[in-house]
């Protein structure tokens, strides 16, 4: 095939990660899989590890190893406790 080929993605060797470097939000995508939006977000939020370098997010290599390293799933936004407002409302009494 050419062009558009199908099937699982092309593994791709990642270079190790070094303690004495500081790693951008498009770099830490690519070992953690986390979009870099994402990561951004998260970290402004304190939900993942991580610091600034003026206003530019930033990671060490630790930093990159915890991510990894966490198994449970990125945490979800609390409900704002919208939906069916007939689950809320007491049932109607029928005229007799």
């Amino acid at each position: 095939m050419t062009g558009n080929e199908h099937g699982p993605p092309a593994v791709v060797a990642l270079p190790p990660l070094h303690d004495d470097r500081l790693y951008s939000a498009e770099e830490v995508s690519q070992y953690t899989g986390a979009k870099p939006q994402w990561l951004k977000r998260a970290l402004r939020s304190q939900m993942i590890p991580g610091g600034y370098l003026g206003r530019n997010p930033v990671w060490t290599a630790q930093h990159i190893r915890d991510l990894i390293a966490q198994t449970h799933e990125p945490q979800k936004r609390p409900s704002r406790g919208g939906g069916n407002g007939r689950q809320r409302r007491g049932r109607r009494l029928a005229n007799t």
